[in-house]
């Protein structure tokens, strides 16, 4: 059997409406809020587990994001 690849339309299909919309604001709603922690080494690692966490939060976002043609900003380009 061959293996399926999730593609942005999918995501858009899952996460855009219905249930899967309610589910993606309860996601950004857990894992969306404040990325950055002070606190010398421990407030890096929180950091860092923040930042892990918030990873696929941005992949689901950007997947649907493409599948309704929004083109993402260049990693180089000023914010």
């Amino acid at each position: 059997m061959r293996e399926r690849k999730a593609d942005p339309a999918m995501y858009a299909r899952v996460f855009d409406n219905g249930e899967g919309a309610v589910i993606l604001e309860d996601l950004t709603r857990r894992f969306g809020g404040a990325l950055f922690v002070k606190g010398g080494e421990e407030g890096r690692r929180e950091t860092d587990w923040r930042l892990g966490r918030r990873e696929v939060l941005d992949h689901i976002l950007r997947m649907v994001n493409q599948a309704a043609g929004v083109e993402e900003p260049e990693e180089d380009s000023p914010a």
